[in-house]
């Protein structure tokens, strides 16, 4: 048993999965412990150069990660690392969220010997191999299976009216373009530190994109959130605001741009096949809840 690091963090106010999750636990994670990787394996760390030289090991798979490692998504963030494997834990949006990259057997002993102090509810994103890690610990339920593609060369010019959404930007019309999609992921702080557009008919916006984190100093980013109203569909309104952005992205310098999808969507496959992004590997998302307890 890695007896250290649950010490430091059972030190650092991080309560057990039976005390339940507070509202201030959720959006933040505790300060993180004082553990050094000599000490014990698994550790924390909070050394940049470190994860992301595991990142680049696994860059398809680790888009998030990896483009975390700058504010203000940073601070929102504990890492765990051993071997060839790292878990995030992210305390940024209203639910927390765990994710993992790397090797199995690897991402299995962090898993192993974090989950009694992870939060006790919380979306999980991982590798498939990395599953069953999760399901020996938690419930999963509300599961989907990702597509994770990669742009891979120049995104072409899309002709028609767009345009950037700015930080304190009137939230109720963007809320109400998303109330038609349950389960999005877009909040009032997912417009500070990332680049949105939107295409508008009437005054309103009808469709959206944007990004869930962008890491121009990393040269990483991660597209989403895109969606477009019902009645306004069909109309290369998506296609338009994702090139607005992917566009952007490659001028303030990010390399590795990327997006999850759905995949079974084959629509928006095909649409983002069209700007040149190509499916690279596939990630599972679930939402975790304590193991033995009926599924909400």
């Amino acid at each position: 048993m890695c007896v250290n690091l649950l010490f430091c963090l059972s030190n650092n106010a991080v309560p057990a999965r039976s005390q339940g999750v507070s509202e201030s636990r959720a959006r933040n994670p505790p300060s993180p412990a004082v553990c050094q990787p000599e000490d014990v394996l698994p550790f924390e760390t909070r050394d940049p150069a470190l994860l992301r030289s595991l990142f680049a090991r696994h860059p398809a798979a680790s888009l998030y990660l990896w483009s975390d490692l700058v504010e203000p998504f940073f601070s929102r963030c504990r890492w765990f690392v051993t071997g060839d494997a790292a878990l995030l834990w992210f305390g940024g949006l209203s639910e927390p969220s765990l994710q993992t990259t790397g090797d199995a057997g690897d991402a299995a002993e962090l898993v192993d010997q974090l989950h009694a102090v992870l939060p006790q509810e919380a979306w999980i994103k991982v590798p498939p191999a990395h599953e069953p890690l999760f399901a020996r610990h938690f419930t999963l339920t509300r599961r989907s299976e990702l597509t994770v593609m990669l742009l891979d060369g120049p995104v072409p010019e899309v002709p028609g009216p767009v345009r950037r959404l700015a930080p304190g930007e009137p939230l109720e019309p963007l809320l109400e373009l998303y109330s038609a999609y349950p389960g999005h992921f877009f909040e009032a702080a997912s417009l500070e530190g990332n680049v949105y557009y939107v295409a508008e008919q009437d005054g309103r916006p009808v469709s959206i994109a944007g990004t869930h984190t962008a890491a121009p100093a990393e040269g990483v980013a991660v597209l989403g959130n895109i969606v477009t109203a019902p009645e306004s569909r069909g109309q290369g309104l998506a296609r338009r605001c994702v090139a607005a952005v992917a566009r952007e992205l490659d001028s303030l310098g990010c390399r590795l741009t990327g997006l999850h999808v759905d995949s079974t969507n084959a629509a928006a496959i095909s649409c983002y096949r069209g700007l040149g992004f190509r499916a690279r590997t596939a990630l599972v998302q679930a939402w975790a809840s304590p193991a033995g307890l009926p599924p909400v």
